[in-house]
This record gives structure tokens, sequence and C-alpha cells, in this order.
């Protein structure tokens, strides 16, 4: 049928309208337009949520000073244990302080 736009078909319903719609260029560059759009988007979240990652690391990995008491007591140790002893097994676990005046870690055996 032609009409005043030029070619035109009658159209039954969304289906057909919608396939329609699909088969023109404007769609077929807003959609390309749009593709790009969300891919940017996510590109940028992407590296958003990257940095707060690193932040969240960052803030992990600081010094920060002690406000409870970390002293560990064992009991019933073998004779013979020493304090170079129990610094060399603690700290494969943990950061042992060092005494500022002997410059040794402070572990004490007491008997």
């Amino acid at each position: 049928a032609k009409g005043v736009l030029g070619d035109w078909m009658p159209i039954q319903g969304v289906t057909e309208l919608y396939e329609f719609l699909e088969d023109s260029e404007e769609y077929k560059e807003s959609e390309a337009r749009r593709k790009e759009e969300r891919k940017e988007a996510n590109k940028q979240n992407k590296l958003k949520k990257k940095q707060e990652k690193q932040q969240r690391q960052a803030k992990q990995t600081e010094w920060f000073e002690l406000k409870v008491n970390t002293s560990v007591y064992v009991h019933n140790l073998p004779d013979g244990t020493t304090g170079e002893m129990l610094a060399e097994y603690f700290k494969k676990v943990g950061v042992i302080k060092i005494d500022p005046i002997t410059k040794k870690p402070k572990a004490k055996v007491y008997k």
C-alpha cells in the first residue's frame, strides 16, 4: 500500500511492530549506541569496584596501635625451653614485640 510517508504495510500486532522496528536502521543504530553505553557503564563499574577493593586492602595492611592485651601465656613447657625458642615458634603465626632496650623479642620463660 502507498501512503503519505511512502511504502507502508499494515501492522496487525505487537510482534509484527517489533519485527518491523528491528529491521529499521534507526533501531539498529540506537541498539548499537545502547550496547556501547552499557559496555562503558560496566567498564566504569568494574574500575570503581577495583579501586574500592584496593582502598579496603590498603586499610587492612596499615599498621595500627593495639589497645588490648596481646600477651600469650603458655604453661607446662618442657624443661630447657628458652625465650628464643618460643619467639621462633610464635613468629610463624604473628608479630612478636621487640624489647626497645635489648632489641630482642619479648618472649619470657618463667620457671
